[in-house]
């Protein structure tokens, strides 16, 4: 498993919400990271 500081965004943004599933905690991802996500990276907003 690779450190944080070694994850892309993506990656970070799943750890997150798999580390909160596993406390029964759902969580949806919303804001500026969508847009990154859905741009290939073309506008990026670090809100994550």
């Amino acid at each position: 498993m690779k450190s944080i500081a070694e994850m892309s965004s993506l990656e970070l943004a799943a750890y997150v919400c798999d580390t909160l599933k596993q406390r029964g905690i759902l969580t949806t991802l919303s804001g500026g990271f969508c847009t990154e996500i859905y741009s290939c990276g073309a506008y990026t907003s670090m809100d994550i």
